[in-house]
C-alpha cells in the first residue's frame, strides 16, 4: 500500500497559548525561578541604609514582601518592613556583579527597575542605563545567596516569578503590577482549530514563501517514487473571516509545481514552494497520488502562533464588535505577548494616575492567528500592524466607548511609550483613537 503526504522542510511549530487574568494584589514576593524556591530577601530584615539583599527560604516576614511604586515599569521596588528602603544598585554601578542592597530613596536611576515578561517569568532590569538585571550570584540555591546586578545571560538566576501575597498591616498602597498572561484553552490556534474543524500540523506566516516536500511512502514507511498532483484549499469562515457573499473571490495560498514525479528528486522528496496569502486562515494541501488513486489532505495554518486574547477585565472594555464581517469581540482582540504585556502596564498606569477606577476601551487588534482582516481595504502602515498583533487602538472619543473610559490622547500616548514600552515612532494619535504599536 502506498501512502503520501507533506513533509515540512522548515520544521513543525507548536503553540504556547496565553491570556490575561485579573489584577488584584499590591504586595509581592519575588521568587527566583532557578528551582531553589528562594525569594528576594533583606538580610536579617535590616532597616539600615545599605543593608544587603539576598535570596532566602520563604519565612513570611516583611523582609520578603515588596511593592512596586510604578506598577512594574520604570519605578522603585519598595520594602514593606517599615524602613521605606528601596532596592538599589550599590553605588549606581554599571559593572556586571555590582551588589544590590536596599537604600534610602534618593531619586537616582540606581533605584529604578523595570519588569519585562518573557512568556514564562519576569526579568528585572536596572534603570541606570547599564542593561544589568537582577541576578542571584552564581545561580546559587543556598539560603543567603547574595543578589547582584549582572549582564543578561539567559540563565534562571535572572528569571523571577511574582507571587501575590497579603500586605503587612499599615502598608501604604502602591500601584499593582499588571499580571502576565496565563494559559487559556480558547485563544489563538486552538480557538480557530476548534471553530473550523481543522487539524493544523504546522504554521506558515502570511505573505511568506516556504519550501515543503511532497512524498509517497509504502507500508513500511519508506519513500517511493510516484506521480502526484497538489491542490491548495481553505477552510471557509476560519479565523473570523465571516464576509459571506461580500468577500468576492476568496484568497488561498498557491503552490508550485502543482504536479510532478517524486522519482526525479533525491530521496523521492519533491520540493514544492508554497506562497501564502496575506489573509490568516486555516488551509489544507491536498496531495493526489495519480498512480494509486489515493488522496490525502494535510491541514496547516496561515498566521502567527502565540497571540494572546485580551478580554473584558478590570482595566479593559472591548469595543468594535461585528462591524466588518470578522465576528464579535471574541475574534478580533488578540496581541503578541510583548504587546499585551505593554498595553496592560500602560492601561494600569494611566488608570491609576489619571482616571481612577475606570477602564480603557480597546479595539482593532488582531484576529486569533493574525493576518490581514480584509484585502479590499487600505492596509498601509500603521493599520497593517493590526495583522501582526503588535498594535491596539484605544478610544479617545465616546462613540462605542463609555464616556467615563475615554482617554486623554496625549497622556495615553506618552504613558504607552514611557511606561508600556510602545514604539514612539510607530504610535500616534488618529481620528477617534490612539494607535499604540510595539515593534514585536
Amino acid at each position: 500500500m502506498i501512502r503520501h503526504g507533506i513533509c515540512v522542510g522548515v520544521g513543525v511549530f507548536f503553540l504556547l497559548l496565553i491570556a490575561p487574568f485579573a489584577l488584584e494584589a499590591q504586595c509581592y514576593q519575588l521568587s527566583v525561578a532557578n528551582g531553589s524556591s528562594m525569594v528576594l530577601d533583606i538580610y536579617g530584615n535590616g532597616t539600615s541604609n545599605g543593608t544587603p539583599v539576598d535570596v532566602a527560604t520563604p519565612n513570611g516576614t516583611s523582609a520578603q514582601i515588596w511593592q512596586f511604586s510604578n506598577g512594574g515599569s520604570a519605578g522603585q521596588i519598595v520594602s514593606t518592613n517599615g524602613s521605606a528602603l528601596v532596592l538599589d544598585v550599590y553605588g549606581n554601578g554599571t559593572m556586571s556583579g555590582t551588589p544590590v542592597d536596599v537604600a534610602t530613596a534618593n531619586g537616582t536611576t540606581a533605584q529604578q527597575w523595570t519588569l519585562s515578561y518573557n512568556g514564562t517569568n519576569y526579568q528585572i532590569t536596572s534603570g541606570n542605563g547599564s542593561g544589568l538585571v537582577l541576578d542571584v550570584y552564581g545561580n546559587g540555591t543556598s539560603n543567603g545567596t547574595p543578589v547582584d546586578a549582572a549582564t543578561p545571560n539567559g540563565t534562571t538566576a535572572q528569571n523571577w516569578n511574582l507571587v501575590q501575597v497579603s500586605c503587612p498591616s499599615g502598608t501604604i498602597g502602591t500601584l499593582p503590577v499588571p499580571p502576565p498572561p496565563t494559559p487559556c484553552a480558547d485563544c489563538g490556534l486552538n480557538f480557530v482549530s476548534q471553530n473550523s474543524g481543522a487539524n493544523p500540523q504546522f504554521v506558515l506566516a502570511p505573505s511568506s514563501t516556504n519550501t515543503l516536500y511532497a512524498v509517497c511512502y509504502n507500508y513500511y514507511g519508506n519513500y517511493v517514487p510516484c506521480n502526484v498532483g497538489i491542490v491548495m484549499e481553505y477552510y471557509q469562515d476560519s479565523n473570523g473571516h465571516f464576509h459571506g457573499a461580500n468577500s468576492g473571490s476568496h484568497p488561498v495560498s498557491s503552490v508550485s509545481p502543482a504536479t510532478g514525479y517524486t522519482g526525479n528528486y533525491s530521496g523521492y522528496q519533491m520540493p514544492i514552494t508554497v506562497s501564502t496569502t496575506q489573509v490568516g486562515q486555516m488551509e489544507s494541501i491536498e496531495v493526489q497520488d495519480f498512480d494509486n488513486t489515493v488522496v490525502t489532505n494535510t491541514d496547516y495554518a496561515v498566521g502567527y502562533s502565540g497571540l494572546v486574547y485580551l478580554g473584558n477585565s478590570s482595566i479593559f472594555s472591548q469595543i468594535g464588535g461585528n462591524t466588518t464581517g470578522h465576528g464579535d469581540n471574541t475574534w478580533n482582540h488578540y496581541m503578541t505577548v510583548n504587546a499585551a504585556n505593554g498595553i496592560q502596564i500602560a492601561a494600569t498606569y494611566y488608570i491609576n494616575h489619571y482616571n481612577a477606577g475606570q477602564k480603557v476601551c480597546i479595539n482593532d487588534m488582531a484576529l486569533p492567528i493574525g493576518g490581514t482582516f480584509d484585502i479590499t481595504q487600505n492596509w498601509a502602515p500603521p493599520h497593517k500592524a493590526h495583522s501582526l498583533g503588535t498594535a491596539v487602538d484605544v478610544a479617545d472619543v465616546a462613540n462605542q466607548c463609555t464616556a467615563a473610559y475615554v482617554v486623554n490622547p496625549n497622556l495615553f500616548l506618552q504613558t504607552s511609550i514611557r511606561q508600556g514600552g510602545a514604539s514612539g515612532s510607530l504610535s500616534l494619535i488618529e481620528t477617534g483613537h490612539v494607535h499604540v504599536q510595539w515593534t514585536n
